[in-house]
C-alpha cells in the first residue's frame, strides 16, 4: 500500500516503475549505478540514476552511454560522487557486476553476482562493508534472505544476524500464534518458578482479547481494583474518580472509604456497573495531548466564570471555540449532548453568546474534566482488556485493542524509556520487558518465549520507514475481533507539523482474513478529511452489501468530522495483489531535478 499527501503526486497501485532514492538520503561511502546520457560543453552531463535524470559537473573524463558505480564522497550543499570502477560497464548487466565485486575483491559466486544485480535493478544504495556483510550472511540461501536483506540495505539497517532473523520471524510468524502458544505453555500445571510467569501469562491474556477465557470477567472486577487501591495505585483512583466511582473528595488514604463506595455501587447496580462505567470513561476520551487537556480545562474554567457578554467573556469563548474547532471535537462534543442541547451548541458555533452557552455548559464542562492523563489513560486501556465481557461500539473496540496493543506489546519499549523517568520504567509491565525477565530464568516454554520476542523485535523494526518528510507505518494486531489471523494495517503520509502520520492527509490499508469471505483488503485514501474506499475481495456478491453498509458509514465517519466520498468494490485477484505488493516495496517520495558534482 501507498499513501501520499496532497502535496505529493500520487502513484496508483500498478505502478511498476523503480525510483531513484533521493539524493539528500545518501550518505558518504554509498554505492550506485548510473549511466551517462548526454555529454555537454563546460565539462556538463546527463546522468541516469535509475529513473532520475541529473546535470553533473564532470572533474574526470566519462564515455557517452557508458554505466558506472559512483560513490558518494560528500552530499552538503552539493552531491560529490567518484567513480569506482575503472572501465566502463558498456556490455551487459552482470558484466558490470562482476567489475564492480573485482574492485572490491568479494568473491565472484553465483549467488554474489545475482545478489548484487538485484541490487543494482533495485537502485539500493550500500557501503562496500554493508555489502560484505550481507553476503557473509549467504543471500543465495533460502527464498526469502536475499529479499530481507535487500530490504535491510535499503532501510540502511544494521547487517547483524540477529536483526535479520527478527525481521524474518515477525515476516513468517503469526504472532497471535505465537502468544496464544506461550499463554498455554504458562498456565498453573506447566508454571517455572520465576515470578515475572504469572504477570506475562496476564500481559499475554489481555492482549489476545480472549473472549473464551474466564479471567478477568465483570464480577472479578471488585476485587481486582479494590487491590490496586491496597496498593496505593494512584492511576487507579485517577480512573475511578473520573469515571465517577468514587468521590472526588477522597484522598489517597482514603482507600477503605473508595472501596466502601465500590462494594455499595455494585450490589445496588449490578456486576457490569464497573464495566460499563469504565466503558463510558473510555468513550469520553477527546484524543488530546496533555497539553491540549491543561490547555482545554483552563479555558472552561475561565470561561465559566460570571461575565455573561462583558467583551472578556466574549473573547474566551471564541478562544474555546476555536479550540473545539482546530482539534476536530464538535461531532465528538455533539454526540455527548441532548438533541436540544447538540442544536444550542450548533448555533452557538455560528453566534457565540453566553444566553446559548450556558445552557450546555454543565456537559462541555463534565467533559473536560473526565479527560485522562497518559499514565491514567493507560491504566484505563489495561482494565478494559482485562475485562473480557465488556460490551462496546465496533468502532471503540477498534481503537482499544489499537491503544492497549501500541502500550503493552512493548514494540515501542526503548522510545518509552527515552520518555519516562526510571521509576515508570521500572513499573512498565509491557510484553517485551516480561519475556526479557522471564527468559533470564524461565525453563517452561524457553524456546517458544524467544520466538515470540524475536517476532516482537522484528516488528519494532520494521514497522517505522522514514524518508525525508514521508513516514510509514506497518503493523500487526492479533485477535483483532476475535479474528484467528492477525489484522495488518499499513500507513503512509506526508509528516505533520509532529513528525507524525497525517491523519487529514493520508492513506491506510487494512488486510484482514475472514473467515467466511476469506482475504479482504480496504484501501482508504484521505485527502483534507475527504476519505475514498476501496474494497477489494475475491468475491463478486458482496458487492451489493457493501452500498447497503455505506449510509452508515458515512453517519460515523461524519460524527468524526470526516466526509465519506465514494466507496467502490473491486475483485482481489492475483495481478492485483502483485501490483499492491509492488507498490509497498517502492520508496514513498521521487526525487526531482539534482545537480551534482562528479
Amino acid at each position: 500500500m501507498s499513501i501520499y499527501s496532497n502535496h505529493v503526486t500520487s502513484k496508483s497501485p500498478v505502478t511498476t516503475a523503480n525510483v531513484t532514492p533521493k539524493t539528500s538520503a545518501l550518505k558518504p561511502g554509498q554505492i550506485l549505478l548510473g549511466k551517462v546520457l548526454e555529454i555537454y560543453p563546460n565539462q556538463r552531463a546527463s546522468i541516469q540514476l535509475g529513473n532520475q535524470k541529473v546535470i553533473a559537473q564532470l572533474k574526470t573524463a566519462l564515455s557517452l552511454d557508458s554505466n558506472y558505480w559512483f560513490q558518494v564522497q560528500s552530499n552538503d550543499q552539493m552531491l560529490h560522487l567518484k567513480v569506482v570502477t575503472d572501465q566502463p560497464g558498456t556490455k551487459s548487466m552482470e558484466q558490470q557486476v562482476v567489475a564492480l565485486l573485482k574492485q572490491l575483491k568479494l568473491p565472484l559466486s553465483k549467488a554474489n553476482i545475482q545478489f548484487v544485480r538485484n541490487l543494482m535493478e533495485a537502485n539500493v544504495t550500500f557501503r562496500p562493508e554493508t555489502l560484505i556483510q550481507a553476503l557473509q550472511l549467504k543471500p543465495g540461501q533460502g527464498k526469502t534472505s536475499a529479499p530481507l536483506l535487500m530490504e535491510m540495505m535499503e532501510r540502511q539497517l544494521p547487517i547483524t544476524s540477529s536483526i535479520y532473523q527478527s525481521l524474518a520471524n515477525a515476516e513468517k510468524n503469526s504472532l497471535r500464534t505465537q502468544m496464544q502458544e506461550v499463554y498455554e505453555l504458562l498456565q498453573p500445571s506447566k508454571q517455572g518458578t520465576t515470578s515475572t510467569t504469572p504477570l506475562l501469562a496476564s500481559r499475554l491474556n489481555s492482549l489476545l482479547f480472549n473472549q473464551s477465557t474466564k479471567t478477568g470477567a465483570s464480577n472479578q472486577m471488585l476485587p481486582l481494583l479494590q487491590g490496586q487501591l491496597d496498593q496505593g495505585n494512584q492511576d487507579v483512583v485517577q480512573v475511578l474518580k473520573k469515571a465517577g466511582m468514587v468521590a472526588e473528595s477522597l484522598k489517597m488514604t482514603q482507600t477503605d472509604a473508595m472501596k466502601s463506595q465500590l462494594e455499595v455501587a455494585v450490589k445496588q447496580s449490578g456486576d457490569s456497573y464497573i464495566s460499563q462505567r469504565l466503558g463510558q470513561l473510555f468513550s469520553r476520551q477527546l484524543g488530546l495531548t496533555e497539553q491540549q487537556q491543561v490547555q482545554f480545562a483552563k479555558l472552561m474554567q475561565a470561561v465559566g466564570q460570571p461575565g455573561r457578554d462583558h467583551p472578556k467573556q466574549q473573547a474566551l469563548q471564541q478562544q474555546l471555540l476555536s479550540f473545539i474547532e482546530s482539534n476536530h471535537l464538535t461531532s465528538k462534543i455533539s454526540s455527548f449532548l441532548t438533541n436540544e442541547e447538540a442544536t444550542l451548541f450548533q448555533k452557538w458555533q455560528q453566534e457565540p453568546n453566553w444566553k446559548t452557552f450556558a445552557s450546555f455548559l454543565p456537559k462541555l464542562t463534565s467533559l473536560a474534566e473526565q479527560q485522562l492523563p497518559k499514565n491514567a489513560e493507560h491504566k484505563l486501556l489495561d482494565l478494559l482488556a482485562m475485562n473480557k465481557n465488556i460490551t462496546m461500539p465496533i468502532k471503540d473496540q477498534f481503537v482499544l485493542q489499537l491503544k492497549h496493543f501500541l502500550q503493552f506489546s512493548g514494540i515501542n519499549l526503548e522510545h518509552q524509556i527515552t520518555e519516562k523517568s526510571q521509576a515508570a520504567v521500572m513499573q512498565d509491565q509491557s510484553l517485551k520487558k516480561l519475556l526479557l525477565q522471564s527468559l533470564q530464568g524461565s525453563t517452561i516454554g524457553k524456546q517458544e518465549q524467544e520466538n515470540l520476542l524475536q517476532t516482537l523485535i522484528g516488528m519494532q523494526i520494521g514497522s517505522i520507514k522514514e524518508d525525508g518528510a514521508f513516514i510509514q507505518a506497518t503493523m500487526q494486531l492479533p485477535n483483532m475481533f476475535g479474528l484467528e489471523k492477525n489484522m495488518k494495517i499499513d500507513m503512509e503520509s506526508k509528516r505533520n507539523e509532529k513528525g507524525e502520520i497525517n491523519p487529514d492527509y493520508c492513506r491506510i490499508m487494512f488486510f484482514l482474513e475472514l473467515s467466511s469471505i476469506g482475504d479482504t483488503w480496504i484501501d482508504m485514501s484521505i485527502q483534507n478529511r475527504r476519505i475514498s474506499l476501496t474494497v477489494f475481495n475475491q468475491h463478486q456478491e458482496i458487492s451489493p452489501f457493501i452500498e447497503q453498509l455505506q449510509p452508515s458509514l458515512q453517519e460515523g465517519l461524519a460524527k468524526s468530522e470526516y466526509q465519506l466520498l465514494s466507496v467502490q468494490f473491486k475483485q482481489l485477484t492475483e495481478q492485483i495483489q502483485e501490483e499492491i505488493k509492488k507498490t509497498q516495496e517502492q520508496p514513498i517520495s521521487q526525487t526531482k531535478g539534482v545537480d551534482i558534482r562528479i
